[in-house]
């Protein structure tokens, strides 16, 4: 036996009952025992939640329908709404973040090393400078 559970009937699953049955608006009316106008306005006004003995009415004639039609009503329910799946590129997220932050630590290291570098240069020029000026003021000789 197809079976669905459906916890709150709308004017929708209504028509789509309505649907699966092969029933016109007056001979669905006729079946449920409301009126052609009620059936009518369903199929024009999908999302209308339905009282609750109208509910109970559209329960018991899908479970009386026949097997046939209630397969066909199970084929146009809609599949239930998953939650999608995470996004994959947030796995690959974290590793770039890695990759990224041992560069920059890479760089950093680099950058130390050249102002380490910057800063010998500049205490050789210094020294440089020095043993010019020593060297014109002895006159070359040491």
């Amino acid at each position: 036996m197809s079976g669905i559970l459906i916890d709150e009937w709308t004017s929708r699953t209504a028509s789509m009952l309505q649907a699966a049955l092969r029933m016109t608006n007056d001979r669905f009316a006729e079946h449920l025992g409301v009126s052609v106008r009620t059936v009518s306005r369903w199929n024009v006004q999908p999302d209308l939640v339905l009282k609750k003995e109208t509910q109970e009415i559209l329960e018991t004639a899908y479970e009386r329908a026949p097997e046939k039609a209630r397969a066909r009503f199970a084929l146009n329910f809609p599949p239930p709404v998953e939650p999608p799946p995470p996004p994959a590129s947030v796995p690959n997220v974290v590793v770039e973040l890695a990759v990224l932050q041992t560069r920059m630590e890479q760089l950093q290291t680099q950058l130390d090393q050249l102002a380490a570098a910057q800063r010998e240069m500049t205490l050789l020029r210094v020294r440089m400078e020095s043993l010019s000026r020593l060297a014109e003021v002895t006159g070359g000789a040491s």
